[in-house]
């Protein structure tokens, strides 16, 4: 979730603070794909010939179970009563109700709830559904200790989880365990497999996995050749999720330079923008740019432009607006003309490598 997994947690890639987002990801792939073992039986009694009469009960499936546990669970979220039946339930072994009351307590879920967070007794319902084959369960667990999030890291306990729940189709666990191949996290790092979990992760419509499919079209990452166009379109994918904002990133970068879609100005800073306002630094720079320049939709606005410039600046990568930033000090354009303050910032640009940085502080010196 999430960097982010924010998210990121950037999430990346599990937790997401909005409400409605979780529920359509749980009714995402089905948790399990059977029937509950029997059928309910009950007892209808009557009189007459032949005495009581008895009648097979409707029989249950997985979905329903998973619909009323979660109905349960919206009732707990501001209902103390109702949070300590949802308790009351797990506590007797029903594998959804462990679940349901595991999300109560997960402090990662932005949730109303009457009861205080705690996210190690929310591991422990996880983990006792999770062992009653409850997917999200597993996987929510697995990541939580495989990947040391807010618990002590501990991949050998966690990833089986994680494993169990990617085979068996659940998209969240796949992508987590493209993560852990990736950053070899449990495992060796072996790109390749971190990609196949990532494609079937993509495929069932994770948002950070299209944007790892994507990273991965863009930079010819094998086995997939560079195609800047199907590495838009995965892109395109992803950022629908206002968490994705790498993606919103490079949709910009492909929109600016021609790269997979025709060139569009306009739609790369409105793609930039998106990003900028999510915190993305190298976003920020260009939208600090476009506003330097005056490029249109943007007015030459240097005051609004230093704002952008001094935002993305806290970035060592963003050399531009570091030097930017030392061009406004020097000039006295957006700011205060201050040439301590523009010798600071040329200074920092020439630390992360910027060339013409170094140039204008050696002219400052002259």
């Amino acid at each position: 979730m999430n960097a982010v997994m924010q998210l990121q947690f950037s999430h990346g890639v599990l937790w997401r603070a909005d409400k409605w987002y979780r529920r359509a990801w749980y009714a995402g792939p089905q948790l399990t794909a059977v029937l509950v073992a029997g059928w309910l039986l009950s007892a209808q009694s009557g009189a007459g010939a032949g005495g009581g009469a008895g009648r097979w009960g409707k029989p249950v499936s997985d979905s329903e179970l998973t619909r009323n546990a979660e109905a349960q669970l919206i009732r707990a979220e501001n209902d103390a009563a109702a949070a300590q039946e949802l308790k009351t339930l797990a506590d007797s072994g029903d594998l959804y109700a462990e679940f349901e009351y595991g999300v109560l307590l997960d402090p990662h879920f932005k949730l109303p709830r009457p009861t205080a967070t705690d996210l190690n007794l929310a591991l422990r319902y996880y983990h006792a559904s999770a062992l009653q084959g409850h997917d999200v369960a597993a996987s929510n667990y697995g990541y939580y200790v495989a990947f040391g999030e807010g618990v002590p890291k501990n991949p050998a306990e966690g990833l089986p989880f994680i494993v169990r729940a990617a085979n068996d189709n659940y998209s969240v666990a796949q992508t987590n365990l493209g993560m852990a191949y990736r950053d070899g996290v449990g495992v060796p790092k072996n790109e390749a497999v971190a990609l196949q979990w990532f494609q079937k992760g993509a495929d069932q419509g994770n948002h950070y996995a299209q944007a790892e499919i994507g990273e991965a079209y863009w930079n010819g990452t094998a086995p997939y050749p560079q195609d800047r166009g199907a590495a838009f379109q995965w892109f395109s994918k992803a950022a629908t999720n206002d968490t994705e904002i790498y993606s919103m990133r490079r949709l910009g970068e492909a929109y600016r330079s021609g790269q997979g879609v025709a060139v569009d100005i306009p739609q790369a800073l409105a793609w930039f923008r998106r990003a900028a306002d999510a915190g993305e630094t190298y976003s920020a720079a260009e939208i600090g740019i476009a506003y330097w320049n005056g490029t249109a939709p943007y007015p030459a606005d240097p005051g609004e432009a230093v704002k952008w410039l001094e935002f993305a600046a806290k970035s060592a990568q963003e050399t531009d607006a570091q030097r930017m930033l030392g061009m406004a000090y020097r000039d006295g354009r957006g700011v205060v003309r201050d040439p301590a303050q523009a010798r600071y910032w040329f200074s920092q640009a020439v630390k992360n490598g910027d060339a013409q940085a170094s140039a204008m502080l050696q002219s400052m010196s002259e």
